[in-house]
C-alpha cells in the first residue's frame, strides 16, 4: 500500500511541476480554426493581401480580447478563453 501512495504522490508532483508549455504540445491549436474561417469568409470583407489579412485578423482578435477582459493565468481557463476568442472571431468573420 505504501508503494502505491508513493507512486501516486510522485505522479501528482510531476503533474504540478510540469511546465504549461509541455501541455500546449498536446492541445489543438485554435488558430487553425481562425485561419480556416478567414479562408471561407466573404471576399469583400477580408483583404486579399496575406499581410493585410494577418493585420486585419490581429486587429479583430485584439478587439475581442479587449471586450472579454484580461487573459487568465490558469492553464485550463486560458485554454477556454482562447477557444472563446476563436469562436467569437469566427462568428464575426461569418457575420
Amino acid at each position: 500500500m505504501s508503494e502505491f501512495l508513493t507512486v501516486m504522490a510522485l505522479l501528482f508532483a510531476a503533474y504540478i511541476f510540469v511546465p504549461a508549455a509541455w501541455y500546449a504540445k498536446f492541445m489543438p491549436k485554435s488558430e487553425t480554426v481562425v485561419i480556416a474561417a478567414a479562408e471561407t469568409a466573404p471576399a469583400a470583407k477580408t483583404p486579399e493581401d496575406s499581410m493585410l489579412r494577418r493585420h486585419y485578423m490581429t486587429q479583430l482578435q485584439s478587439e475581442i480580447e479587449r471586450e472579454l477582459g484580461p487573459r487568465p493565468t490558469d492553464f485550463n481557463l486560458r485554454r477556454h478563453h482562447d477557444g472563446l476568442v476563436a469562436a467569437k472571431l469566427v462568428s464575426r468573420l461569418q457575420a
